[in-house]
């Protein structure tokens, strides 16, 4: 949060000496990065975990029986496109 907090500060210093009174511009990159700092916190401390068979899947997309059905259904739909070859 300090890190946040100076670099803030930093943008609002050289904003002052380039154009003081002007339009406030430090204020997107300060809300920009505040937003990904909260995002990252919601990330990291988010009390749910997921289940261990989702882990699992995301592991492994097209392992055991969902890559059979996909390899079975892409055959019946595309089975007369190939006798032409």
């Amino acid at each position: 949060m300090r890190v946040l907090t100076s670099w803030g500060q930093s943008l609002t210093m050289i904003w002052l000496a380039t154009t003081p009174g002007g339009f406030y511009w430090p204020m997107f990159p300060i809300f920009g990065w505040a937003i990904g700092i909260m995002f990252r916190a919601l990330d990291t401390y988010s009390p749910a975990m997921p289940a261990k068979e989702k882990i699992e899947r995301e592991m492994h997309p097209n392992s055991g029986s969902e890559r059979t059905e996909r390899v079975q259904s892409l055959m019946t739909e595309r089975s007369g496109q190939l006798g032409h070859l």
